[in-house]
């Protein structure tokens, strides 16, 4: 279950905290994946805090993916929010106000 919900902090954009974390392969490859996006992921304890704002980039790259059983789960925060940003940037090309 904490593999889906960490790649869904990226709907969130901000910072986002999930309590009880397990020491897991998945949770690992995870982190290590949105880490290449860009996102911070940090540990304390059983605590993972997990930062949005600073999103670089869309793309996974296939050696973390493939190391994933729930690898699906990433596909559509990343969607939803890449949509969400070219349509705010188009908007914006046309003087649009969106909110």
């Amino acid at each position: 279950m904490l593999v889906g919900l960490m790649p869904a902090t990226i709907l969130a954009n901000g910072i986002s905290h999930l309590a009880n974390t397990p020491d897991l392969r998945d949770v690992t490859t995870m982190k290590r994946l949105l880490e290449t996006m860009g996102i911070l992921v940090s540990s304390v304890d059983q605590t993972m805090t997990i930062d949005t704002t600073l999103i670089s980039s869309y793309e996974a790259p296939y050696e973390h993916v493939k190391e994933m059983r729930a690898s699906i789960y990433v596909l559509g925060p990343w969607w939803q929010d890449s949509v969400r940003r070219k349509f705010h940037s188009l908007a914006a090309a046309h003087g649009d106000r969106v909110q």
